[in-house]
């Protein structure tokens, strides 16, 4: 029984130690996958402001930020400890696409607001 007890602390510490990258967090399914008429720089305009403008429950303040990768843009969102929500937005034919990963250490009962800010800019 310690020796599981040892194992699950060592789990537990292990994640924690280990910091998520933006590479990282696409090796996981994205939390949601969202299409839209509007073009990437507008999407991203709209999700930055929603994201610095959401409050977080027990949380440090949170950061966010843009890089712009080929025709697209990439959006990070974390606190001064780790990164806990990516979104990569590409252009289509029609207007743009993104998709939004979540750090497996981020939990929220029912709709995560920072997912949903991101499908309430579409």
């Amino acid at each position: 029984m310690k020796f599981l007890a040892l194992i699950l602390v060592a789990s537990v510490l292990t994640g924690c130690a280990t910091k998520p990258t933006p590479d990282s967090l696409r090796t996981s399914a994205p939390e949601g996958v969202f299409t839209s008429d509007k073009s990437p720089s507008s999407l991203a305009e709209c999700i930055l402001s929603k994201w610095e403008n959401t409050p977080v429950l027990m949380g440090s303040r949170m950061v966010a930020s843009q890089r712009q990768v080929g025709d697209g843009y990439q959006l990070l969102l974390g606190d001064s400890d780790r990164l806990r929500y990516l979104a990569d937005l590409t252009r289509t034919n029609f207007g743009s696409k993104t998709k939004v990963y979540v750090d497996s250490m981020v939990f929220s009962a029912g709709q995560n607001p920072m997912v949903a800010a991101v499908a309430n800019c579409q």
